[in-house]
């Protein structure tokens, strides 16, 4: 089997509007589940050219994020990346949130394609059980 004119591509993930300590929680835990790219945008203008630039197998999205627009972001992520894991994390989807909040934000996340919402603070078992899919 000769595999010199192969393409290999890295697995990769996108993170946007994680703070310092998500991210680097993160990236620990994707490089468990063979990951080991992560690129992390802070901006609209940042995002939005690495998910024209780069092929991801997961996307994680803070909904939280000031100065962002998160929603249309992952809108533009589902679309053009169909194969990937989009995941959304957000204060509202804990219990502090309400659950009126709470419904309204699953309804979104829904409608926007959105694989899960999590909470935040990020749950160590929860970003697991769905990072294990990867």
């Amino acid at each position: 089997l000769d595999l010199s004119g192969a393409i290999v591509v890295a697995r990769r993930a996108l993170v946007v509007g994680a703070s310092a300590d998500e991210a680097v929680y993160l990236k620990t835990r994707l490089a468990l589940a063979a990951v080991p790219a992560m690129d992390v945008a802070h901006d609209m203008a940042t995002a939005h050219a690495l998910i024209t630039d780069h092929q991801y197998c997961c996307g994680i999205f803070n909904l939280d994020a000031a100065g962002l627009d998160s929603w249309g972001l992952i809108g533009h992520f589902v679309r053009s990346q169909p194969q990937a894991l989009t995941l959304a994390v957000s204060e509202l989807a804990g219990p502090l949130g309400g659950w009126w909040r709470r419904r309204r934000l699953r309804r979104d996340a829904a409608r926007h394609g959105i694989g899960a919402l999590l909470p935040r603070p990020l749950q160590p078992p929860e970003v697991s059980r769905w990072l294990d899919l990867l």
